[in-house]
């Protein structure tokens, strides 16, 4: 859905807006993806005495867009929350102006840039789905979140105010996922703010997509009678935890996330929001800690994770992902020492064990001075 047409919708919940509708039906599977009119006429909607401004103020702010923060001034003019929204509407203004001119200059180089973009498809990481907070409004708040991380990017999901599952895509520290930011926005603008999520069961839906201006995290979702989220009774939430795969695509942007072991997080998630799931319940999840690990797996912090055998110069992060160590790069699967354009090692001397085999080599040691030929000189 656009940002004008979650206006509208966010309009109609504050607004008492009635507005005639032709016949919609987007989606046959439901959950909210689009609303569905049995009538031409659309039905009377919600007046503003009966929202109350904080659950108004909560969905202009899932939506993030100036529109939205429009919306709510216009029924909410005055108080606090309307200071707050005044600001966050200069804030993302300020931050439209500056991309509009930061071109400036460079404008024609950024437009070839932004045009070479092909679509870039990253492939589902091996790291386990694990439950962390996920910090929001500037550090102001937080909440429990599933999470998974691939290549680059992290995947969470958090119920929110409104009581349905949130989910937020964006880039990690360690982001190995090519141009991100531009990917995001280009796909985004050509797909009028949608993407579409696909899983290994070939089910498909289109779901809203937004930029938050403040953070840059890409709020994922579909929005029903004013509310940001998936149901968490719904087919997303329960394919999320039934398929073994999902990806999300909006091109040039593409990534596909593993879903294995992933109900364990999501259950968790899903009973925040009051919902009664099959396979959420808090005896259910009693019994997943009390399975033990399969093959391949150890237990980690209460979880079966994945055993990597990461190989030489190389070690596993906490997710459980592997890493080259400093001075080495990943190459045909290996990690090994870093070269410069030309094909030589860069420093082979700082190799491990080079200061060693040279001071022993200067002591007369004729083999410690072949390893250092052999290892630590350049190539």
């Amino acid at each position: 859905m656009s940002f004008r047409a979650c206006t509208i919708a966010l309009a109609m919940l504050v607004g008492g807006i009635s507005l005639l509708l032709p016949p919609l039906h987007v989606a046959p599977e439901g959950d909210g993806i689009a609303w569905q009119f049995s009538q031409a006429t659309a039905q009377s909607a919600p007046k503003a005495g009966e929202i109350s401004e904080k659950e108004a103020f909560d969905s202009a702010k899932e939506l993030g867009s100036i529109e939205a923060w429009e919306a709510f001034l216009n029924v909410f003019p005055t108080g606090f929350r309307a200071d707050l929204a005044r600001a966050y509407v200069r804030k993302l203004g300020s931050d439209e102006k500056a991309r509009s001119t930061s071109g400036g200059k460079n404008k024609r180089a950024t437009s070839i840039r932004q045009a070479r973009l092909a679509t870039y498809a990253a492939e589902p990481g091996t790291s386990p789905w694990r439950t962390t907070r996920y910090v929001m409004d500037e550090g102001n708040a937080s909440a429990n979140a599933a999470a998974v991380k691939a290549n680059g990017i992290e995947f969470l999901m958090y119920c929110n105010a409104n009581k349905r599952v949130a989910a937020v895509l964006r880039e990690t520290t360690r982001g190995v996922y090519p141009e991100f930011d531009g990917r995001i926005q280009q796909g985004l603008a050509a797909n009028d703010n949608f993407m579409i999520m696909r899983f290994s069961n070939e089910t498909e839906y289109p779901v809203s997509a937004a930029v938050q201006g403040l953070t840059g995290d890409v709020t994922i979702g579909t929005v029903e009678q004013g509310k940001v989220g998936f149901r968490p009774n719904g087919r997303i939430v329960s394919d999320m935890m039934a398929e073994k795969t999902i990806t999300l695509f909006a091109p040039p942007f593409s990534a596909t996330l593993q879903l294995k072991n992933s109900r364990t997080a999501i259950c968790k998630v899903v009973m925040q929001c009051g919902a009664t799931v099959p396979g959420c319940t808090r005896s259910s999840q009693k019994s997943v800690r009390a399975v033990k690990c399969s093959s391949g797996y150890k237990r980690r912090k209460g979880k079966c994770v994945l055993i990597q055998n990461c190989g030489a110069n190389a070690y596993r992060g906490p997710e459980g992902d592997c890493y080259c160590k400093k001075n080495y790069e990943m190459r045909s699967g290996k990690c090994v020492w870093k070269t410069n354009k030309k094909g030589f090692e860069v420093a082979p001397w700082n190799k491990p064990g080079c200061k060693t085999w040279e001071r022993q080599c200067n002591q007369g040691n004729s083999n410690a001075c072949l390893k250092y030929e052999q290892t630590c000189q350049p190539n």
